[in-house]
């Protein structure tokens, strides 16, 4: 499909998929709920120098929808398109997008131009996807009013919870600072989905390569509809063992207590480690992407093995910052750059193995390394867990950062990096870098100052 110029309004799009709304243009099947759940969809297309609007001005805020959606997709594209998506968000939910992507493969969206006054894209369980050259602006909903504006989310929180293989390189988002409510400029939540997490009793190798584990108790979803699949992980977070990670091949039938997972941990587990098994999230790389005028860029729990490189971060604050902003008198969540392990008090996650490099950070607020929602009042369950293990921060320049901290990590990695004073928000105040390594819960810290 190619040269096209299509509007929606409302509820006169197609692809309906009750009770959550209509999709203007969708691949695949079209109900979320089903996504990864049995072989349905399978469509292939390349949309090209298409104009996708959808206007969902007019209609409830129950009405949501998207503009263009994937679900159970394979082998699409959709190039030098323009994409708008006009609409007041009722909850940042990727159900509500300029783009939504589910459940799909083997997908590449290039050079295209997206116009959002509700979230810009939503990537779930998904692999090899691919995002290029692409233009994300948040727009305000009706002249001089911003809407619940959200940016980017890469998570698990459909089926199968496995999404991995992204790339996402060379693309600018605009933030919009109208917004009466500013979510995550990008985020990869949706980790509340820990199915598993106890200690193991014994393990046994087995000739094929993998590895059998009993465990102290039985696996079952621990929150919403989770269920293991394969290619979660299984992550050490307590013990001799701690940071290690595997896949999980199967669960085997039907008192659950017996796990493969794809090679024996070494040396084996025993009665003093505690595993998580959780949805995967990782291998994926974040290049040459500019970030302007968002809140945050965060990691969530249960996210392994990516790359953030030669990225930009500018005014990436919030109305805590600056009490001018039209979201002082609304919903606004935290601003700046990094991540956290345990996200939500059911799910005990590990995030390991990153590399943030070459990243350059102007009035960025912060970044900070730390413990999901610990500041929210929740109480650590397993007081002796790691939940941030063996990253690496190097050669980054951080310009007029208020903090720059770890907290809760295990064998991290920072040197060569760059501080400096900036003159940020519209008060002109000039913030002066605040460096904290060294918290009492960081072990194994390698610090080099410059």
């Amino acid at each position: 499909m190619s040269d096209l110029d299509l509007f929606g309004q409302g509820t006169g799009g197609h692809g309906y998929q009750p009770p959550l709304g209509t999709d203007f243009v969708a691949l695949g099947y079209s109900n979320f709920r089903n996504a990864g759940s049995g072989g349905y969809g399978g469509s292939s297309a390349r949309i090209e120098r298409v104009n996708i609007t959808f206007d969902l001005r007019r209609t409830p805020a129950i009405q949501l929808g998207n503009a263009f959606a994937a679900y159970g997709a394979y082998n699409f594209a959709l190039i030098d398109s323009y994409v708008g998506h006009y609409g007041s968000c009722s909850a940042q939910w990727p159900h509500n997008c300029a783009i939504h992507i589910t459940n799909s493969t083997n997908g590449e969206l290039r050079g295209n131009v997206v116009q959002m006054g509700c979230q810009s894209i939503a990537i779930e369980s998904s692999n090899r996807i691919a995002l290029i050259d692409n233009s994300f602006v948040e727009v305000d909903v009706w002249p001089g009013i911003g809407s619940s504006n959200g940016g980017f989310e890469w998570s698990t929180i459909d089926p199968p919870h496995v999404s991995e293989l992204q790339y996402m390189g060379n693309c600018s988002y605009q933030g919009n600072q109208n917004a009466f409510e500013r979510w995550e400029s990008f985020t990869t939540d949706g980790g509340a989905d820990s199915f598993y997490n106890s200690t193991v009793l014994s393990q046994v190798s087995n000739p094929d390569g993998t590895a059998t584990l009993t465990l102290a108790g039985s696996v079952t979803p621990s929150v919403f509809y989770y269920d293991w699949a394969p290619g979660d992980v299984v992550a050490v977070i307590q013990g001799t063992n701690v940071g290690q990670v595997r896949r999980l091949v199967s669960v085997q039938l039907p008192s659950n207590t017996t796990a493969i997972i794809s090679a024996p941990f070494d040396p084996p587990l025993g009665s003093d480690d505690i595993i998580s098994i959780t949805s995967y999230r990782g291998n994926y790389i974040f290049e040459g992407n500019r970030f302007n005028g968002g809140t945050c860029f965060q990691f969530y729990g249960g996210f392994f093995d990516s790359i953030v490189s030669g990225n930009e971060f500018v005014n990436m604050y919030t109305a805590s910052q600056d009490p001018s902003l039209p979201s002082s008198n609304g919903l606004s969540v935290g601003a700046g750059i990094g991540g956290g392990g345990r996200v939500y008090g059911t799910a005990y996650q590990l995030e390991a193995y990153n590399i943030w490099e070459y990243n350059t950070a102007h009035c960025a607020v912060q970044f900070k390394i730390t413990m999901g929602n610990l500041e929210n009042g929740e109480v650590i369950p397993l007081p002796n867990a790691t939940f941030n293990f063996a990253q690496i921060y190097r050669q980054n320049t951080w310009e007029g950062l208020e903090l720059v901290t770890l907290m809760f990590t295990v064998d991290h990695v920072v040197e060569r990096n760059t501080y400096g004073t900036a003159i940020c928000y519209s008060s002109g105040e000039t913030i002066l870098p605040n460096i904290s390594m060294t918290n009492a819960t960081n072990t194994g810290l390698f610090y080099r100052p410059s």
